[in-house]
């Protein structure tokens, strides 16, 4: 096997060829490889008697389905699953039947699955692949299928290329005798002799005008396979089209995990990693998932708090000096029962909408959580104190708002040694970066912060960053 193979991958193949599943990676086998690597999605058919047994060995290997609900055909699946050595998750596009055609409808229901599993031969890394003589049969229907449509000849040509080099791959390994054999023996909808037209037409490409009738009547003879009607199927090709346009310019939608969303929040001192490894682990969801990114302990202002905000600004520019204000806003009285309750406020509302957003499918990452430390970082600060009704009130407010915070799923709390987090701030390139004596304080104030979640880890972040992002990556996604 090439080294470039994930490991998951070569336990997938392993797998399924030990439980004697069956199944072949049916098309664009010359980019297998790339496949293999987590590049590329790996196109599967399974027998749909072993789908529950293929179901339970890669559930084995922590594989998690996923959906688009704008986008879904019948009998096919997605899954994912994480490769631990790289952090790459690998997309298996799961077919039981096979379901092709023009690339946003995918109108077909050609019914090749009992001539590809039953003729296929082991590529190098293990895998099943369907020998080159069936694989051309369902390049050769798909390629006449796609181009007799305009948004699927517009793709083709986008493609042609790869389409080419494909074809190629293929070709120099065909015995065409024996193509007309499988025709003959497992796909009655079309003649050899239509078939070698559609081959030479294709070989040849002198007229474009040609493969076009040549998509077209072959349309016409597998009108009995189609999935949809005429009428429908131009409404949903269409209406693909535009929600994958608005999507890929405004929705930016991308899959759900079957499993639903999650909340998952990343507390810790200064220097410990935080923005890093939140910012990865957001890139890292969000290519595949619906996924959100919130600041807890620097919540976006609110209309209904802009007004609050506006005056603690003035007060802080065109009231006494600056440093005044600040011992003001640190010092318990009405200017800090404002602030720190107005705090509470965004906070709160902020994570009810992560909340609700877990609720739809989202996994919601959290740079920072509150805690339960009266008086510490991201924790209530106000308290009652005696002779100020107005400042008690807002000091049982900003409790009530804290208490009824919905939990996160899970926290991963990082911690490192003081010392190392000043090396590591003294490096760090920021603006208003905290001097080695406040961060010292800071350390000794916020010692021991307590939480209250679902789940709660500690993370040693004192390791290297790449080992302490696939514990992370592997953590994650466990609880996913």
């Amino acid at each position: 096997m090439n080294a470039s193979i994930l490991n998951l991958s070569r336990q997938l193949i392993d797998a399924l060829n030990l439980h004697s599943i069956d199944y072949c990676h049916w098309k664009n086998n010359h980019n297998l490889m790339k496949s293999l690597s987590g590049e590329d999605d790996l196109d599967l058919l399974i027998n749909k008697n072993q789908f529950s047994d293929f179901i339970k060995i890669i559930c084995s290997l922590g594989f998690k389905e996923a959906y688009n609900e704008k986008i879904t055909f019948p009998f096919i699946y997605h899954f994912y699953g994480l490769d631990t050595e790289t952090g790459i998750l690998l997309h298996l596009h799961v077919h039981i039947k096979m379901i092709t055609g023009e690339s946003h409808t995918k109108n077909y229901h050609l019914p090749l699955e009992k001539m590809i599993l039953e003729n296929t031969t082991s590529h190098s890394s293990g895998c099943r692949i369907p020998q080159p003589e069936v694989e051309l049969i369902i390049f050769i229907l798909r390629y006449y299928i796609k181009i007799s449509c305009l948004p699927g000849a517009i793709l083709l040509w986008k493609r042609m290329k790869a389409f080419s080099s494909e074809f190629l791959t293929l070709y120099q390994n065909v015995d065409l005798n024996r193509v007309d054999i499988l025709l003959q023996s497992y796909f009655q909808y079309i003649s050899v002799e239509f078939f070698r037209k559609m081959l030479d037409e294709y070989t040849q490409r002198k007229v474009l005008r040609k493969r076009l009738f040549l998509g077209l009547a072959l349309r016409r003879k597998l009108s009995p396979l189609r999935r949809m009607g005429v009428i429908s199927s131009f409404f949903a090709r269409y209406y693909q089209i535009l929600y994958r346009a608005l999507n890929k310019l405004v929705f930016r939608e991308k899959k759900f995990l079957t499993t639903h969303g999650a909340i998952i929040a990343i507390t810790g001192l200064d220097a410990t990693g935080k923005s890093t490894i939140t910012s990865e682990l957001k890139r890292w969801l969000g290519t595949y998932f619906n996924t959100h990114f919130i600041h807890v302990g620097r919540p976006k202002v609110r209309l209904e708090t802009v007004l609050f905000r506006a005056v603690l600004w003035l007060k802080k520019t065109k009231g006494s000096k600056p440093e005044s204000f600040i011992t003001k806003l640190q010092k318990p009285g009405v200017i800090f029962a404002i602030r720190y309750a107005v705090l509470a406020y965004e906070r709160f509302q902020l994570l009810k909408k992560a909340n609700r957003l877990m609720a739809r499918g989202y996994i919601v990452i959290c740079d920072r959580y509150p805690s339960v430390n009266f008086g510490k970082m991201d924790s209530p600060r106000i308290g009652e104190r005696n002779g100020n009704a107005f400042i008690n009130f807002m000091g049982r407010l900003e409790d009530r708002l804290y208490r009824t915070i919905p939990l996160p799923d899970v926290i991963y709390n990082l911690k490192i040694p003081v010392d190392l987090a000043i090396e590591r701030n003294q490096a760090r390139i920021k603006d208003d970066k905290e001097t080695d004596d406040q961060l010292r304080l800071r350390y000794s104030e916020n010692a021991d912060l307590r939480y209250n979640a679902f789940n709660f880890e500690v993370i040693d972040t004192s390791r290297k960053l790449p080992v302490v992002l696939r514990e992370l990556k592997e953590k994650v996604w466990e609880k996913l």
